[in-house]
């Protein structure tokens, strides 16, 4: 594993996840221990989250973004100003350029979609963790969200460079339903 920024290489990753559905909860806890980490502590909703964060201080925080009482995105600002070294990951399902710009202004490391396969969020949790960020599919250059200027926003906001990615790896397939594939 990765080491952390400030000196946690040895210890695996310490882990809020915050979904407002149980099942979703667990199932993650269970995936992400496998995957080494350490998870410290659940909650159903953004106020819940925010409380866990400051009483655990996580290394990362797995926020869905639909959560009663306090949405994911406003949980990440409350956690990120006033748990500095807590990193976010957001995890969604829906595809939203605004939201995915939102999110990056807020200072949110990591952005996963829930139509990914769990290597992608597994992914983006060490790469957040280790002092980096992940906005995977959402940060193509082509047809990802852009900062209104036209550039995209992975490459503006976290100096992503490189070719454009072919079709296989392109946003714009991860919309396409299974149907339209050939």
């Amino acid at each position: 594993m990765r080491g952390l920024p400030w000196g946690r290489s040895q210890q695996p990753v310490r882990l809020v996840l915050a979904d407002d559905h149980a099942v979703v909860r667990q199932a993650l806890g269970i995936l992400l221990a496998g995957a080494g980490f350490e998870v410290v502590g659940e909650a159903s909703n953004g106020e819940e989250a925010v409380v866990l964060v400051r009483e655990r201080a996580p290394d990362v925080a797995v926020l869905d973004v639909v959560m009663p009482l306090l949405d994911g995105l406003e949980a990440a600002r409350q956690i990120l100003r006033t748990c500095p070294r807590t990193r976010v990951v957001l995890l969604t399902s829906r595809h939203d350029e605004r939201l995915i710009f939102e999110a990056v202004q807020a200072g949110v490391q990591g952005y996963v979609q829930k139509a990914h396969e769990a290597k992608e969020l597994i992914r983006a949790i060490r790469e957040v963790a280790a002092g980096g960020a992940h906005l995977g599919a959402a940060a193509g250059p082509r047809g990802g969200p852009t900062d209104g200027g036209g550039t995209p926003v992975g490459s503006a906001l976290f100096g992503a460079t490189g070719p454009e990615p072919s079709f296989r790896e392109s946003p714009i397939r991860h919309s396409i339903g299974p149907r339209w594939r050939r």
